[in-house]
């Protein structure tokens, strides 16, 4: 995949309902250039992806996974999936999240579910009122280096360019939540992506701090509108011939 090829990328997210916006594709790119890749047809029009994300050697992520609606079910995905995974073959374990489209294929494959997540919907309308003496203020950038400590205890690798893109991108949607010693204990950090600001936390640590998340919106920014359900999956199967 080159620069180039982003534009096509973005078509084949929106045929998908996808919601990724040019910066994201532009980051897996950034980071691990030789990991991204195309499929095309005769006329070379681009059909599908995936792009790949190496953790300093503590694992590795397959993401991006799309094909185009007209091109389903003939073997792409399943050829773009077996690339990422020679792309990682040296590296174990590599994870994913799948949605219920690629839940078949991915079995087949070596990998195994390891877990599921749940994405959520809330429609417009009063956010509920923040219990307890805590707040959620706006973060800074002094507080990067206590949100890459948690959150690196939680992901198993280092996450500090992930997050730093993310807080780069859309400052206004990163917020901190004060421990009482001063330590963060958790951050609602939204991303841009088109038509929704998709919530997510780094290292949560208490379960107090989960109302912080799911329940603050910024002042004037759009309801989380996010739903849908994916399965993890985790690959440890010997190296493909």
């Amino acid at each position: 995949m080159q620069t180039r090829d982003v534009e096509a990328g973005l078509l084949l997210c929106r045929a998908s309902g996808w919601n990724q916006v040019a910066r994201d594709w532009e980051l897996f790119l950034t980071l691990n250039p030789r990991g991204c890749f195309v499929a095309t047809n005769a006329a070379g029009d681009v059909i599908g992806s995936v792009a790949t994300l190496r953790y300093q050697r503590r694992f590795s992520w397959i993401a991006m996974v799309l094909v185009d609606p007209a091109y389903r079910g003939r073997g792409v995905e399943r050829e773009l999936v077996v690339r990422a995974l020679h792309e990682l073959d040296d590296e174990r374990p590599l994870r994913l999240d799948a949605t219920p489209a690629g839940v078949g294929l991915y079995p087949q494959l070596g990998l195994r579910k390891e877990a599921r997540r749940h994405r959520w919907k809330r429609n417009a309308g009063s956010v509920p009122r923040l219990t307890g003496d805590r707040s959620a203020r706006p973060m800074a950038s002094r507080d990067l280096a206590a949100i890459f400590e948690i959150d690196r205890e939680v992901f198993g690798a280092d996450p500090c360019v992930l997050l730093t893109s993310l807080v780069s991108a859309a400052p206004g949607y990163a917020w901190i939540v004060d421990g009482p010693t001063g330590r963060p204990r958790g951050i609602p950090l939204r991303s841009t992506r088109l038509r929704l600001r998709s919530p997510g936390s780094a290292g949560r640590r208490s379960y107090g701090d989960g109302q912080y998340d799911a329940g603050f919106v910024p002042r004037g920014a759009p309801r989380p509108a996010v739903h849908g359900r994916r399965a993890r999956y985790r690959h440890r199967a010997p190296s493909l011939a």
